[in-house]
């Protein structure tokens, strides 16, 4: 049996879409990296405040009240 051959515009047009494909993933990868990344700094942010408020009210027991 003969492999079937495609037209020049039919193999233009399956590289259009691989790299369409390959673009649409890549974005989504990009987008997936940044939430990921703004998640960690926020939770870094949130550790740091948490930390600070923890201090504050340590302070706060050890300096007598006048």
């Amino acid at each position: 049996m003969k492999k079937p051959t495609m037209s020049r515009a039919e193999e233009l047009a399956l590289k259009s879409q691989l790299d369409s494909d390959k673009f649409l993933e890549e974005k989504q990868d990009a987008e997936r990296l940044r939430t990921e990344r703004i998640a960690d700094l926020k939770a870094l942010r949130l550790e740091k405040e948490e930390k600070q408020r923890n201090a504050t009210r340590k302070l706060a027991r050890a300096v007598p009240k006048k």
